[in-house]
């Protein structure tokens, strides 16, 4: 009973502090964060939703969350179908199917294909990034000065990627940095699959 009450004491400080930001900074400017958080700088399966940080092998990727097994690219993240079929044990992967074949025609994998060398978390996952992080201030943020209270806000996480986001409407961009994230790889000549899975942030 103690640890239930600690519980919802800690649950209920939470709530307060999150209710408290959002007054001081604005309804707009806290959703704008945390949909940049949540959906932009956390790498998930478009499936499922779970989050991941790297992956090992092929560049085509299979989700091995539980009842999952969502098909998708490494590059732009587009779930290509695939999945865990009733009474199969494993995901069954298969170098000419669907993803793979997508794989070869993604834009973003121009240059790079199939084999993980690191450059997708390194060059492409950033450019898509930053695309999207602007396009959300864009589409978010009716002002430029909730635009730039987002991204001063973000600074830290930007910078943690090395990425330059430039306030739409404002000068210049302004410095912020570049991690990846981890899912699975399938059974192809690139290499062993392997997945290091992280909880999504809180």
């Amino acid at each position: 009973a103690k640890l239930a009450r600690e519980g919802e004491v800690e649950m209920e400080r939470k709530i307060n502090a999150a209710i408290k930001r959002m007054q001081e900074e604005g309804v707009k400017v806290f959703q704008t964060q945390k949909f940049i958080v949540d959906d932009i700088l956390t790498m998930r399966c478009p499936r499922c939703r779970m989050a991941f940080a790297d992956w090992d092998g092929c560049n085509a990727l299979y989700c091995t969350y539980a009842g999952c097994g969502c098909n998708f690219c490494a590059f732009c993240l587009k779930d290509c179908g695939g999945g865990v079929k009733f009474g199969q044990k494993e995901i069954v992967r298969q170098g000419g199917d669907e993803v793979h074949q997508h794989v070869r025609e993604c834009k973003y994998a121009q240059g790079i294909g199939f084999g993980n060398d690191g450059r997708v978390q390194s060059q492409v996952w950033n450019q898509i990034r930053k695309q999207r992080v602007e396009d959300c201030l864009r589409e978010k943020c009716s002002t430029l000065e909730e635009r730039r209270k987002v991204v001063e806000n973000l600074k830290k996480q930007f910078d943690a990627l090395g990425l330059q986001i430039a306030v739409p409407g404002g000068e210049g961009a302004c410095p912020v940095v570049g991690s990846a994230s981890s899912s699975s790889a399938p059974d192809d000549p690139s290499g062993p699959d392997g997945v290091r899975r992280l909880p999504a942030p809180p």
